[in-house]
């Protein structure tokens, strides 16, 4: 019996050899897994670190875009606005001259306006017509170039400020408001290197 036991012990020892052999093979095969995972998990948060990083500076670098662009396109506004508040500035000063100083203007712009060898008609408005100087017509016809003939109107024209020059069928709009629409680029560009260049 002491053979069968020797048999035994000796299996048994072998079977314990072996099974403590295999399980550290597997607890090194373990390990390998779990260094491996976790390199591949810094790996992967690496990555991903890197690639949001990446995506704050694009979205920092378009908010500065961003940023700068509305300055711009606020600052351009503001000129334009500041531009048409000084042309409408100009028209209301223009408008409101002193009568003298306003009817010497509508002389110049008759002066400008009246075709030669033509007799042409000019119409105020009614507030005009009401308060224009008793020499007016004498004033008109001495500012006029040579061969034109301006007469004044007995009717009044739907208008503010200015006149109408009319020669018949053809009508030309000396209003303030019409002249300075028909000449607002150039009063932008003039106004724009006065007050910004």
């Amino acid at each position: 019996m002491a053979g069968i036991n020797k048999i035994i012990e000796r299996i048994s020892r072998d079977s314990q050899a072996q099974c403590e052999s295999l399980i550290f093979d597997a607890q090194t095969q373990a390990a390998a897994i779990k260094k491996e995972a976790a390199e591949r998990a810094e790996a992967e948060k690496q990555k991903m670190m890197d690639e949001a990083s990446k995506e704050c500076e694009n979205i920092i670098k378009m908010a500065e875009s961003g940023a700068e662009f509305a300055g711009k396109e606020t600052m351009l506004k503001t000129r334009i606005d500041i531009i048409n508040e000084t042309i409408d500035a100009a028209l209301a000063k223009l408008e409101s001259l002193p009568d003298d100083k306003y009817f010497e203007a509508l002389y110049s712009l008759a002066a400008k306006y009246a075709l030669p060898g033509k007799t042409g008609e000019m119409l105020l408005s009614e507030k005009d017509l009401a308060r224009k100087p008793e020499d007016f017509d004498k004033k008109l016809a001495a500012a006029l170039q040579k061969g034109a003939v301006v007469t004044l109107g007995k009717k009044s024209a739907d208008i503010k400020s200015g006149f109408i020059l009319s020669y018949g069928d053809i009508e030309m709009n000396c209003t303030f408001s019409a002249l300075i629409a028909e000449s607002r680029d150039e009063l932008k560009d003039l106004i724009y290197r006065k007050i910004f260049a």
